[in-house]
């Protein structure tokens, strides 16, 4: 690879003389003089150190496909050739949403060809987390970290710096994120150098130099990027309750705790002779499943109503109209990412081919890949709430709570003035065991006065108490709430459907073991069973909630107006529980994508032996 390229050095943060080069003070010199003593010549600059050992973090994220990576290779290249003198080592890391294993590479006399083989062949695809910028475990600090990004962080903020050296940071495609890369060299001591092309031998000089030690304290070096406001952690403006408000609100939640302490009878076995099961259709695609639906998938039977629970990574066969699928499905295993990546080529900017292709890597046991190919959903969609919102959804599927938090903070941002925004975070933050944080963040979706009709407030106001026995057991003691609305309401069984759009209104109907259906014209059933209030406007939660069950199987279906047929797949998040708020509970967890249709479409089931 020939050619040079020009580097715009925006941040130079090393000295260029030494000590060692001056000479005496003239003062002292001309005192020597007169007193007959030659001058002794002045010692010969020592030579600049060189670095003998480098790690490079190579950021393989989608966003930097289209990247030209040449003028990235040429300097690697030159600024070997520059340290041809010395043996270097070369730690290479690529990163996207983590960091691979590191990859020793050892550099004599200039030769870099297996450094830049390895290079040329990375692959570009998913999203990127700068948190994989971390010293390498076990390995010595080196003389300096070489980072090539466009600073793109599909996943959170930056972190904190932990890196022990200076840190230089080039970039052949600086972006909006380019003061995050610069603050980042800046706070280590470093430089940033954004590529362009021409002549690049100013900046290979400079690399082919050993920087000085890092600005003291370490402390100081080591504290965190002061982000951009709108990246700062999402929080809600706490607001007090209007006093009407707060009362309405006290009012609703009292006559819950009391149809809660209500003892229903029902003879076990007894029938709705009324009750006629309506006509109900299959999803398009139900994603994870019940290992045992795996055989009958394989058989070509798709299962009507599958729901996985949490530890659950597998996925049934998605709707097989798509191309890519029966690509997929047609390969050898080997030929998977080859496959994968050349019908990216064609349907890449759709993100749902992102979410098909991560359920097929899944379903293989190909986790890593997997969650590779969802990664570029946060890159592709970062504006996108919906499809945000459904990444976010598959990432605690596949057991990523930090990487779904780090989402749901993006869409706490774009979406501030919606508590459905607010309340996925504080069910985040409270499954990482945060529960200060989770608590704070429900109370405010039950306090404030949202610009949305109310609705969401039982849903977070169960949710809220359900925390508090192990948010108590951690230290937490502060209450932010009335204590008229502190009351935990236990369930043989809860079932809690939301929506990723806000554009299709859906209903939840769920029908238990007599026969007896539930929905919005008939909100309580003869066993106790009850529907929370009716959520307009395409969110949800819609919820269903039983104290005491009857044993049996519970249908959960959901409906559509008829203004929705024809608007194309939504997808919904299904929630079922037994045992909620109690010790032994059990969650079953599974994202479904539909068409809306003009019957009920079953969307889970739950069986219970209560």
């Amino acid at each position: 690879m020939t050619g040079a390229v020009p580097a715009l050095l925006v941040t130079l943060c090393m000295s260029s003389a030494s000590p060692a080069e001056e000479g005496p003070p003239p003062a002292a010199a001309n005192a020597d003089n007169v007193a007959g003593h030659p001058v002794p010549a002045a010692p010969a600059p020592r030579p600049a150190a060189k670095p003998t050992r480098l790690t490079i973090f190579w950021d393989a994220s989608g966003s930097r496909a289209s990247t030209d990576h040449a003028p990235e290779l040429a300097l690697v290249r030159d600024v070997l050739v520059r340290l041809a003198d010395v043996r270097v080592t070369v730690d290479l890391v690529v990163f996207r949403h983590r960091a691979a294993p590191a990859r020793r590479f050892v550099v004599d006399h200039g030769d870099a060809t297996l450094l830049l083989d390895a290079l040329s062949g990375v692959v570009y695809d998913g999203g990127t987390n700068l948190e994989a910028l971390s010293p390498l475990t076990g390995a010595r600090v080196p003389d300096y970290y070489w980072v090539f990004s466009d600073g793109r962080s599909s996943f959170g903020t930056p972190p904190p710096l932990r890196l022990r050296a200076p840190v230089m940071v080039t970039t052949a495609d600086p972006g909006p994120e380019a003061s995050l890369l610069s603050q980042l060299a800046l706070e280590s001591g470093g430089l940033y150098a954004a590529l362009t092309a021409g002549a690049n031998d100013e900046l290979a000089a400079t690399l082919a130099l050993r920087p000085p030690a890092p600005p003291k304290p370490a402390a100081a070096r080591q504290a965190p990027m002061t982000a951009p406001a709108p990246d700062a952690a999402p929080e809600p403006p706490p607001e007090p309750p209007d006093d009407e408000r707060l009362e309405r609100l006290v009012a609703r939640w009292q006559d819950l705790v009391e149809w809660w302490s209500t003892s229903f009878k029902y003879p076990q076995g007894a029938k709705l002779r009324d009750a006629v099961p309506k006509k109900r259709v299959t999803p398009v695609a139900t994603e994870p499943r019940q290992p045992e639906s795996e055989s009958r998938a394989a058989a070509g039977e798709t299962p009507a109503a599958a729901v996985a629970t949490e530890s659950d990574d597998g996925v049934p066969p998605w709707g097989k109209d798509a191309p890519y699928p029966r690509a997929l499905e047609g390969a050898a295993k080997g030929d998977w990412l080859s496959v994968y990546l050349a019908e990216k080529q064609l349907y890449g900017a759709v993100p749902l081919f992102y979410f098909d292709c991560a359920d097929f890597f899944y379903r293989k046991k190909q986790n890593d890949l997997g969650l590779q190919v969802l990664g570029n959903v946060a890159e592709l969609a970062a504006g996108d709430v919906r499809r945000l919102r459904v990444l976010a959804w598959r990432l605690q599927q596949v057991k990523e709570p930090e990487l779904a938090t780090a989402v749901f903070e993006a869409i706490s941002r774009l979406r501030p003035d919606e508590p459905q925004s607010w309340r996925d975070l504080a069910l985040a933050a409270f499954s990482q065991r945060q529960y200060a944080q989770a608590l704070a963040l429900l109370s405010q979706v039950v306090l404030r006065p949202w610009p949305r009709p109310e609705g969401i407030e039982l849903t977070a106001l169960i949710e809220l108490n359900a925390m508090l026995p192990r948010a108590r057991a951690a230290g937490v003691s502060k209450l932010p709430l009335d204590l008229r609305l502190i009351k935990l309401l236990d369930f043989d069984v809860r079932v809690v459907v939301s929506s990723e759009s806000d554009r299709l209104d859906f209903d939840l109907v769920v029908t238990e073991p007599s026969g007896e259906r539930a929905d919005h014209a008939h909100p309580r059933t003869s066993i106790g069973g009850r529907l929370l209030e009716d959520i307009v406007g395409g969110y949800g939660p819609e919820e269903y909630v039983l104290r005491r069950a009857l044993p049996g199987t519970y249908t959960v279906e959901v409906g559509f107006p008829d203004e929705a047929q024809g608007r194309g797949p939504v997808t919904l998040r299904v929630d079922l529980f037994t045992n909620y708020g109690r010790f032994d509970e059990k969650r079953q967890s599974s994202t479904v994508r539909l068409s809306p249709a003009t019957a009920l479409v079953t969307i889970g089931t739950l069986t219970t032996n209560h």
